[in-house]
């Protein structure tokens, strides 16, 4: 899910592209599904004349993170919201298109 605008504090763009959702059903992990996903992401921001693809993870999902790092996004912030009454962190990662 794709979402045009938007920005959190930290991403440096004139025309953000946010990547609100990408997920990958459990079974599907490590197939290479995510790869194609996020080629298409990346390739439809470049189509929209986007400068930046940003998305904010779980600060407690590594395997999530280290997807995101192979596709050299990088971290230029973070978030807080709250999932039922916990306080939740999300790391921003943004990488230039």
């Amino acid at each position: 899910l794709l979402r045009d605008g938007a920005r959190e504090q930290g991403v440096q763009a004139e025309r953000p592209l946010h990547l609100s959702r990408l997920y990958v059903d459990r079974p599907f992990l490590g197939a290479k599904v995510g790869a194609a996903l996020m080629l298409r992401c990346l390739e439809e921001g470049l189509a929209r004349r986007h400068d930046v693809l940003w998305l904010g993870v779980w600060e407690r999902n590594a395997r999530a993170r280290a997807f995101y790092s192979r596709w050299g996004f990088t971290e230029v912030g973070e978030m807080h919201f709250l999932l039922g009454s916990d306080l939740q962190r999300d790391i921003v990662l943004a990488r230039a298109l």
